[in-house]
């Protein structure tokens, strides 16, 4: 109701012919009362005109201002007004730069153009003192082209988790996406060192040659036979891909979110992130995926090549460069489960929790946690074709088929022989996430 009587208050004083309507002519001669320049509300009643008469009723200019309001009253509030509710013009003018409003159906992130934004500040003093009201009042004026859309960048979550990295992109407000380029490939590259001897043991679990040997006796026979460094085997080539593959990331995702969105500056829909963090990932294991294959090789053992380097030279040289891709067709075959419940546990969870403890935000902690989850999950179901890929990598795998390979595999032990590396390929989850998240953040 007050805010109703103000708007009619306002109205009225556009309104100096008293006619019950408002012209752009009024409106022009209020935003020159303010000392306003007329520009910068050159198209307000073109905007709020519903019935594109050329002039706006009091309902019109009521539904107009509403459609701003709430948008307006958050952007009041992030200015960080006194107990009072009352902001000084100097605040306005440190605050109104970074300000950014919410609007329309996709929540678009707005800020106003230099030249509009100029304009706002020569009005107001900096001993002035304005409320909400005067806030609203000031900026419900400003029309569409006044605010450019600040397009939000995207880098994937902190989380290094599974056989494939978690391709749930997180949007990041603040700081330069550089600056996230440079955490999280720090955070992967210690990450994964940190995580590297239950890899190496997963590994060479895995691929089958060790398959009856227990966790604690294939760890006791690394270091007997190889010491501290044979669990750290292939980590160089497998750390080392760590900051670009976030830059490809970040880039990638970009690209096909733009596809997916059409241009349009909104958010995307879960199903758009969805496709978008899917297509990414792809797109940038594809273009890492030699470095994959060369640290899987490092890590089975063994003295078969001296260095990273030594290892790519030699695959190249037995079976061409194609030998660099061994194994790619399974591993991106294997993104589709692994993807898509590592996408929706993730989701469900973090929405479960939000709403369980009536929060906006998870929060660290909890993100973690049901990144730890939903990787686990994921990773779990999509662990027979992960095994196959890694069979493959090594030039092990009994046949070149996915398909014959799943079938070999089950003839020879049976659906146990396909989990077989399972439990250190599980147990590298916590630390290998923990580590990234908390280095990352």
């Amino acid at each position: 109701i007050e805010r109703q009587a103000r708007l009619k208050q306002l109205f009225k004083r556009i309104d100096t012919l008293d006619s019950g309507y408002i012209s752009q002519r009024e409106v022009d001669t209020y935003a020159k009362s303010l000392k306003m320049p007329a520009s910068f509300v050159h198209d307000f009643v073109a905007e709020g005109d519903s019935n594109g008469n050329g002039w706006m009723n009091f309902e019109e200019f009521a539904a107009y201002a509403r459609s701003k309001d709430i948008a307006l009253r958050d952007a009041f509030d992030s200015l960080e007004p006194d107990d009072k509710g009352v902001i000084t013009g100097k605040q306005l003018k440190s605050g109104l730069r970074d300000l950014e409003l919410r609007s329309g159906r996709y929540n678009t992130r707005k800020k106003l153009r230099q030249k509009n934004l100029d304009a706002v500040l020569q009005s107001v003093s900096d001993n002035a003192l304005l409320n909400a009201d005067d806030f609203r009042d000031l900026l419900v004026f400003m029309p569409v082209d006044a605010f450019r859309t600040v397009q939000p960048y995207y880098m994937k979550v902190g989380l290094d988790i599974g056989p494939r990295r978690l391709a749930i992109p997180d949007k990041r407000k603040d700081g330069s996406p550089w600056g996230h380029f440079v955490a999280g490939g720090v955070a992967g590259i210690v990450a994964k060192t940190m995580s590297s001897p239950l890899n190496v043991v997963a590994i060479r679990t895995t691929v089958g040659g060790d398959g009856t040997v227990g966790l604690s006796r294939m760890f006791q026979k690394i270091m007997r036979e190889e010491g501290t460094k044979g669990f750290f085997k292939g980590n160089l080539a497998n750390s080392v891909s760590s900051a670009p593959g976030k830059a490809f990331d970040f880039f990638a995702y970009s690209t096909y979110k733009n596809m997916l969105t059409r241009g349009e500056p909104r958010e995307p829909t879960n199903v758009e992130r969805l496709l978008a963090g899917s297509l990414a990932g792809m797109t940038s294991d594809t273009l890492l995926y030699p470095l994959e294959v060369i640290s899987t090789r490092l890590s089975i053992n063994t003295k078969a090549y001296a260095n990273s380097l030594a290892a790519a030279a030699a695959v190249v040289r037995q079976t061409g460069l194609r030998g660099l891709y061994s194994g790619w067709g399974c591993a991106m075959l294997g993104t589709i489960p692994y993807t898509g419940l590592s996408f929706g546990t993730y989701d469900i969870l973090s929405s479960a929790y939000k709403r369980a403890t009536k929060q906006e935000s998870a929060g660290a902690l909890p993100t973690l946690l049901c990144g730890v989850t939903s990787g686990f999950i994921a990773s779990t179901a999509s662990y027979p074709i992960y095994r196959v890929t890694v069979r493959m990598q090594t030039g092990l795998a009994p046949s070149s088929s996915i398909a014959n390979c799943l079938k070999l595999t089950l003839k020879e032990g049976g659906a146990k022989a396909l989990f077989r590396g399972w439990v250190p390929s599980s147990l590298k989850i916590v630390p290998q996430a923990g580590f990234s998240f908390l280095t990352y953040e």
